[in-house]
């Protein structure tokens, strides 16, 4: 878990993306009490902090917001000793799809009408030039 302090105040007319997509959401009508939430109301919710200050979350309970603020940087629990004890997720054991592997192909997709497969995302071949068949915005 990391956080970074600004810089540097933002130059010029520049503003942070909390307050862009703050503005964005309200300005689209979304009234929910999140779109107004300040960066520290986020990283609170975000370890969820419990009564006793600590973070709830699963791997982070060792974590608070005040060691974070001192710190920086705090490795959550499956990364705290990566040689000895590597964080390899569903090494043992079924994934949670119903087949309890990766699934290409979802019948659980098919049957809440949806795309059956992942769509097709190709790279762009030279700067701004976009392949006729892709069908999704590229990075």
């Amino acid at each position: 878990m990391q956080l970074s302090n600004q810089a540097i105040e933002p130059p010029g007319e520049a503003r942070s993306n909390v307050w862009l997509f703050s503005q964005l959401a309200q300005r689209m009508g979304f009234e929910e009490d999140c779109f107004r939430d300040t960066p520290e109301q986020m990283i609170r919710q975000a370890l969820s902090i419990g009564a006793d200050g600590h973070s709830a979350n699963a791997g982070m309970e060792h974590i608070t917001s005040e060691d974070l603020k001192e710190q920086g940087h705090i490795p959550v629990s499956f990364h705290r000793n990566p040689e000895a004890e590597p964080f390899q997720p569903y090494i043992a054991g079924t994934l949670p799809t119903p087949s309890g592997k990766v699934e290409f192909y979802s019948e659980t997709l098919a049957a809440a009408g949806l795309d059956l497969c992942p769509p097709l995302c190709r790279l762009r071949s030279r700067a701004g030039a976009r392949p006729q068949n892709a069908s999704h915005s590229n990075f």
